[in-house]
């Protein structure tokens, strides 16, 4: 997480927060942040798989996940920063997406 700037808050829930976030070579992203004491130890290890496995993909219509890992007692992602609308919010305001919307 060291390498990376906080911009500023995108949102939050019960188990962390997704901050938008810049590393030093300017180039931003998305950064998600779990806190450890909201997981198990079943949840921990399934994490740590997790973030092997989404470092390696690389597809067009797949978020790019730039790093993982865990500091400062929190799990961390960061991923391509996409900006758009909240999908919980459009679904609440306009109820079930059309199949070339979603």
């Amino acid at each position: 997480m060291k390498d990376w700037e906080v911009i500023r808050l995108l949102g939050q829930g019960s188990m962390g927060e997704v901050y938008q976030v810049k590393n030093y070579s300017g180039q931003e992203g998305a950064m998600k942040v779990v806190n450890e004491d909201c997981l198990s130890d079943e949840e921990n290890r399934f994490l740590q798989e997790e973030a092997k496995i989404l470092l390696k993909l690389r597809h067009r219509n797949i978020v790019r996940v730039y790093e993982a890992g865990f500091d400062q007692l929190q799990y961390f992602f960061v991923q391509e920063l996409v900006l758009g609308r909240n999908a919980y919010a459009a679904l609440k305001k306009y109820g079930a997406f059309k199949v070339d919307e979603a």
